[in-house]
């Protein structure tokens, strides 16, 4: 029986699948939720061609996802957004990122 694409089945066990760089495969590990839905997130946000997204930290909770930190535009702050916009088991988005500007630094 394969566990991978089992809906549900993660929240029921506790057991979550993790991939491991180390050895290329998939493998099962006792992670919880909030771990796995913030490192999915940050893995959407990795991918993003902008530096600045790519620095932003994810908290979830609870079905909600915060995003953290500092952007240099409202566009970025939009992209961050959107990058997980359809993730699964996330029910709301807090967008708590900062748009500071040049102008704003000291």
């Amino acid at each position: 029986m394969s566990l991978i694409g089992k809906k549900g089945y993660a929240a029921k066990s506790g057991i979550y699948p993790v991939f491991s760089p180390r050895s290329e495969k998939l493998a099962f590990s006792p992670c919880s939720e909030k771990e796995v839905m913030e490192n999915r997130a940050s893995s959407r946000l990795q991918r993003s061609l902008y530096p600045e997204v790519r620095r932003v930290a994810c908290e979830f909770h609870e079905g909600m996802l915060n995003l953290r930190g500092r952007v240099s535009s409202f566009y970025l702050k939009q992209v961050a957004q959107t990058a997980v916009l359809e993730m699964d088991g996330v029910d709301e988005i807090n967008n708590l990122l900062e748009v500071v500007t040049p102008l704003d630094r000291p």
